[in-house]
């Protein structure tokens, strides 16, 4: 599914959009060693978005609201966006 300003806007505040496993050294490099991490995209206040990530033993909510938030290059390689949607990624 590709990710659309649109759909940014229709979701509420603070919801969840997507969710998901990536590899630590793949995409996202946050300690530098292979690990299993979770990612969560949440919408924020402004119609902008956000990618965060933690522990793979952490909960999705805990994630979004205590996750390291990732870079946009690494977010728009976990999620297909449209241009738009991409220029409204919190960075």
């Amino acid at each position: 599914m590709k990710i659309t300003q649109e759909f940014i806007e229709s979701i509420p505040s603070g919801s969840f959009f997507a969710a998901g496993m990536v590899w630590d050294t793949t995409i996202i490099n946050i300690a530098g060693k292979l690990r299993l991490l979770r990612w969560v995209a949440v919408r924020g206040d402004r119609a902008d978005w956000a990618v965060y990530v933690g522990d793979f033993g952490s909960f999705f909510d805990t994630i979004a609201h205590r996750g390291d938030k990732v870079s946009k290059q690494s977010a728009f390689a976990l999620l297909d966006c449209d241009e738009a949607a991409q220029q409204t990624y919190r960075s």
